[in-house]
């Protein structure tokens, strides 16, 4: 089998017919789409390099989406990874989701994103890729980016596998990205891109810097969480940022459940500090936990935002400790809070 796709490789090559090119493809991309097949291309080097060369080929996006969609189904095993990252992968790729001519953006930006999911390859790519930051996020902020009808959707969680890297956090804390950022956090169209975006501001919430930006910051996360009419008194209104006052009656809370719960892991990181407990305080947090606590289904959703919403009522002297990132709890001590919350979730 391994000669075989050897020899379906020789297809490939600049003098080939695209009608056999094109066949060629089709073999491969079936193989490529089973463990046992992708197995093949360990020894078949090579043919990885061919893939990609072939994705450059848009005069014919049948071939390139082929090549594209083939290396989806290669990037389910790290040693292929490697190997994609070892042929150019990275630049490749990026630059086929970038091009606005580009008509396999899309299957190049999700190969992509199965790539740097791994943290080593997250920081490969983030070498070769924070010189083209500002361009990554302008076709981001662009929805009419690319002329070939693709959406770019996976620019988001590409993003938010490099903000796995401290310096493209750094990077990515500065105002212009992060209004960029914030932009999408009600994106409705788009799951992938909203997911995205929620992920990497859930990142950004690692970095102490955040909360400088906290005016900025803070109310595209909360208000995915919030909701109209939910009997706020004047006085505690007042409290909300502006943005979460008097929404209208069309303002759905986030409807993923997944994405609920990492909005709140942002909220529960910023509550790491004390500093970012008085800035949660400052701007109302408390009431939309309470809030979204009668109206959670989700158990884990429901147990983060009971423990964070505790959290916010105690005063600091009796937390006792500014940073509780800090704070050695015995791991017997850990293991039975594990267990609590786990019987509490399955309940």
């Amino acid at each position: 089998m391994a000669d075989a796709l050897a020899e379906l490789n020789s297809f490939l090559g600049p003098d080939v017919r695209p009608d056999l090119k094109d066949l060629a493809l089709q073999h491969i991309l079936g193989i490529s789409g089973c463990d046992e097949g992708r197995k093949l291309f360990l020894e078949s080097r090579d043919i990885v390099g061919a893939l990609l060369e072939a994705c450059k080929h848009w005069k014919t996006p049948s071939l390139a989406r082929d090549a594209a969609l083939a290396l989806i189904n290669l990037t389910a095993s790290p040693l292929l990874n490697a190997i994609i990252i070892e042929k150019g992968g990275i630049l490749t790729l990026v630059d086929a989701g970038l091009d606005p001519e580009s008509p396999v953006a899309d299957p190049a930006l999700m190969a992509l994103c199965n790539i740097t999911r791994d943290k080593e390859a997250a920081d490969v790519a983030w070498s070769l890729l924070k010189v083209r930051l500002n361009e990554i996020l302008k076709a981001l902020s662009n929805l009419q980016h690319n002329k070939k009808a693709q959406n770019l959707h996976y620019l988001a969680p590409l993003i938010s596998n490099l903000s796995q890297v401290a310096d493209a956090r750094k990077q990515l804390l500065e105002l212009p990205a992060v209004n960029t950022l914030v932009a999408f956090t009600r994106f409705e169209s788009s799951g992938v891109r909203r997911g995205g975006v929620v992920s990497t501001l859930r990142n950004l919430c690692f970095e102490d810097e955040v909360l400088e930006l906290a005016s900025d910051f803070l109310p595209p996360i909360l208000l995915p969480l919030a909701a109209p009419d939910t009997g706020y008194t004047d006085e505690e209104t007042d409290q909300l940022p502006i943005d979460l006052q008097f929404l209208p009656p069309e303002h759905k809370r986030e409807p993923d459940p997944d994405l609920r719960r990492l909005l709140l892991e942002s909220l529960c990181q910023l509550a790491a500090s004390k500093r970012g407990r008085e800035v949660l305080r400052e701007n109302g947090t408390y009431l939309v936990l309470r809030e979204l606590h009668r109206w959670e289904e989700d158990k884990e959703a429901l147990l983060a935002c009971q423990n964070l919403a505790e959290l916010l009522i105690k005063k600091e002297e009796e937390i006792g400790v500014d940073d509780l990132r800090k704070l050695d709890v015995p791991q017997d001590l850990v293991s039975s809070f594990d267990a609590m919350d786990k019987d509490f979730i399955n309940s």
